[in-house]
């Protein structure tokens, strides 16, 4: 029945992968299990074996008689529930099964086959605990599933399954015993094509209808050039993507995730012309839907990290800051996250053990950790840092020696441009450990000097010129008004000295320089009204005439005299 078995997941169940992906884990495999409410009794090896056959010879005489395409392989999906296609990939499940139960059927059709009063039953079954039962003299096998959802069920086993092409390939020259149905007519099915090739491949010669290792030639040689054109357009697709894109960045980085999603689809298309079957068909059909699967995952990692610089710039974040850098990492463990649920979507949907994958990945991922102990430990710093956030991009800090403005804090170090305009990098797993000064973090920014006057001011004009302080320090807008103080302090000396010692609020140190500056030029425009003069270091020589000039005393030393 040839006609009635060209459907196979085309080019729209392939774009759905990634939808199937996150449903997989929810959602059984329509393929492998079929409709549930489907009449198949499949108790033991007798009603199997019995309901594979009735079922399959019923869709063949509606298709030969009636021509009635659609009913006949409604009827084969039946059949294919008898097949335990637990180890078959999900992605080509339905193919397999399908393909499977026609070749089963052209076996069972060519060689002797026990009639049913010798086939054990269910309950036989359980008497003789065996689980299993085989066609006498044959490897093919009816077991009972163990788990799963159809388990307790008799089902042809895996190895059934999979070694059916071979099963085929050693019966196929051999005569029909059961005449009533003569056969699926597999090869007529195996070595044709699709729809639209179908009137083409009819006009080729013989020779490239011959079977060759289990397709027509003509199906390898169409193969051969599917794959080499869509290797083609793909490389120019890739190279005219990137030139349209140019130096956008944000578009460029989606153009490799679409042309392998997108050429993946377009050979699947041709492909399904040319119609391959068996190891051929599985082979193909896998390479693409990994092909598919890794575009996706690249989708999803540009779509992602385009969100997380959308999140950035809506919220206005310095890109180099500390937010920003959290925003980029949660988006990156959000990216990490959504890469594994994906690859181990795919491949349970390629049919790869879940569970090996996970020990793979974690097997993988300690002997990484273990070679990569500074930089894991650099990147935990770098977290604590970002959460904790004991400095931000751009604060003046005391941190190792070091002193400066922090120019970046990435993901394993961080960058401080020091007052002599180098750049040191520290790593984020030392600036943990480390005492950091803040500067930045500063409410108010700290002046204290001392003030020197002669030693001939009057008392009365040094204790004016202090209250003077005082009041330029209570109205200049940017100063602590609750915290300061100007006192007479010591006795220098060369000089009177007045402790000055207040706060200026500013937000950075450039800022803080010119209040401090506004500040003591009003003390200096002060002194100057008042006539107060400022102390500088001298030295006072006094010398006495004697009579004898070797008797003239050592020269003495007043500080504070003129």
């Amino acid at each position: 029945m040839p006609g009635a078995t060209r459907r196979r997941p085309g080019a729209p169940a392939l774009c759905l992968a990634g939808l199937w992906l996150l449903l997989s884990a929810a959602v059984p495999a329509a393929a492998e299990e079929g409709v549930l409410l489907e009449p198949v009794d499949t108790s033991g090896p007798r009603s199997t074996l019995a309901s594979f056959l009735a079922v399959m010879d019923e869709a063949i005489t509606l298709y030969r008689e009636e021509g009635d395409r659609e009913g006949a392989r409604a009827l084969v999906v039946d059949a294919v529930r008898c097949l335990d296609l637990g180890q078959v990939p999900p992605t080509v499940a339905e193919t397999v099964g399908f393909e499977t139960a026609l070749r089963l059927k052209e076996v069972l059709d060519r060689i002797p086959v026990p009639s049913a009063r010798h086939i054990p039953d269910a309950a036989q079954m359980e008497e003789e605990l065996t689980g299993s039962w085989s066609v006498p003299d044959t490897p093919i096998t009816i077991e009972q599933v163990v788990e799963g959802p159809r388990a307790g069920e008799y089902l042809f086993s895996p190895e059934t399954v999979a070694r059916s092409e071979e099963f085929y390939e050693r019966v196929k020259d051999m005569d029909y015993k059961r005449r009533s149905t003569k056969g699926a007519n597999y090869e007529q099915y195996q070595l044709g094509a699709g729809k639209f090739l179908g009137r083409w491949v009819a006009r080729l010669p013989d020779w490239t209808k011959q079977s060759f290792q289990g397709q027509a030639v003509w199906q390898w040689i169409g193969l051969a050039l599917c794959l080499a054109i869509g290797s083609a357009l793909a490389a120019l697709v890739y190279t005219g993507g990137q030139r349209l894109a140019g130096s956008r960045k944000h578009l460029a980085a989606y153009v490799l995730p679409l042309t392998l999603m997108g050429i993946s689809v377009l050979i699947e298309v041709v492909a399904e012309e040319i119609h391959l079957t068996g190891g051929a068909f599985t082979t193909i059909a896998l390479l693409l839907s990994a092909i598919f699967f890794l575009g996706g995952v690249r989708l999803a990692a540009v779509v992602l990290n385009q969100i997380a610089s959308a999140v950035i710039s809506t919220a206005h974040l310095r890109p180099e800051g500390v937010d920003s850098q959290l925003v980029r990492l949660a988006f990156r463990v959000l990216i990490i996250a959504v890469t594994a649920a994906l690859i181990i979507g795919a491949a349970d949907r390629l049919g790869l053990p879940a569970y090996s994958l996970l020990t793979g990945l974690g097997i993988g991922g300690l002997a990484v950790a273990l070679a990569a102990r500074e930089t894991l430990a650099n990147f935990l710093g770098s977290v604590v840092i970002m959460f904790e956030r004991p400095f931000r991009v751009g604060d003046w800090i005391k941190v190792a020696g070091q002193e400066g403005n922090v120019e970046d804090v990435g993901f394993r170090s961080t960058r401080i441009r020091t007052f002599y305009n180098s750049v040191v990098t520290i790593p984020s797993s030392e600036m943990v450990s480390a005492s950091i000064d803040n500067m930045g973090m500063r409410r108010y920014r700290r002046v204290r000097t001392i003030i020197q006057v002669t030693y001939d001011t009057p008392s009365e004009k040094i204790e004016a010129f202090v209250e003077g302080i005082k009041e330029i320090i209570r109205t200049h807008p940017t100063t602590r008004k609750d915290y300061f103080h100007v006192v007479f302090n010591d006795f220098g000396a060369h000089s009177l000295d007045i402790l000055l010692y207040f706060f200026i609020v500013a937000p950075d140190w450039s800022e803080e320089l010119v209040e401090r500056q506004k500040v003591l030029l009003e003390i200096v425009r002060l002194a100057e009204r008042m006539g107060v003069r400022f102390a500088f270091p001298t030295r006072t020589l006094h010398v006495e005439s004697l009579p004898d000039e070797k008797d003239l005393p050592p020269m003495v030393e007043e500080p504070g005299r003129e």
